[in-house]
């Protein structure tokens, strides 16, 4: 059988994250093998949203939130040499989890304290790390918990600290977070570079913070009196291990 015709099954058992944790092979622009690292990568960070409205009767409330998150992806590929211009390799398996917590607090009007958790919908990966081919390197994206769903603490939704589902109800919906975002990029998704540097190491962590575009603005719907004021922010990390070839026996 001629090498061309053993290229394709290659390329396939190479790329298939789910069935063999182990180093893949692809072919690559010069016509030969291309190797990839195997990577677990994990990313956790914590944020903020505050709210504060104060009316025409110079009455007041305020809410303070705050989450934090930790979300794994158990096989990342990233390519040893370079291959195509871009490249977005799916970084989370079958083991792979995310999972978060939230507390609120309201004080003035109807004072109150809430919290809470979310974590993966069933059968749905949650989060996901691509890759894009960048001069210098590769432009890493680290979503965090795009679907994730509540776990614990679920509200009515008819008190400020027990909503029915903390993330899309106070932040997405009632803080607006993320309107400005280019399409294809959620809310919590961590940006940098990664260098061939890095690739060497046995691990690496590369720090990232809030997008400007997933800031809300500031008014958060004045008028008639009222004023109202919010700020939202969150800081993370992504810390990559690299991890032992498996051989298939």
């Amino acid at each position: 059988m001629s090498r061309s015709r053993l290229a394709l099954p290659v390329l396939i058992a190479a790329l298939s994250v789910f069935a063999l944790p182990g180093v893949a092979t692809a072919k690559s622009s010069s016509g030969g093998l291309q190797t990839f690292y195997l990577f677990k990568a994990v990313f956790t960070g914590s944020g903020t949203y505050t709210r504060t409205l104060t009316t025409d009767g110079d009455d007041s409330s305020k809410i303070d939130a705050s989450f934090g998150w930790t979300t794994t992806y158990k096989n990342v590929f990233i390519p040893r040499v370079h291959a195509k211009p871009s490249v977005g390799y799916p970084g989370y398996g079958a083991q792979s989890k995310a999972s978060g917590a939230w507390q609120i607090t309201q004080t003035g009007g109807d004072a109150c304290t809430g919290n809470g958790g979310f974590g993966r919908v069933h059968g749905v990966a949650d989060g996901g790390l691509t890759l894009k081919r960048v001069s210098g390197g590769l432009r890493m994206f680290a979503s965090a918990f795009s679907t994730l769903a509540p776990v614990g603490g679920v509200g009515d939704g008819v008190s400020a600290c027990a909503p029915k589902d903390f993330w899309h109800d106070v932040v997405l919906s009632g803080g607006g977070v993320g309107n400005d975002l280019p399409d294809g990029i959620e809310p919590v998704t961590g940006i940098g570079k990664i260098t061939p540097s890095d690739l060497r190491k046995a691990s690496f962590t590369k720090n990232v913070l809030l997008p400007v575009d997933e800031a809300p603005n500031s008014d958060c719907g004045s008028g008639g009196g009222n004023v109202c004021t919010q700020s939202y922010s969150w800081t993370g990390k992504v810390t990559f291990t690299k991890t032992k070839i498996k051989s298939k026996k």
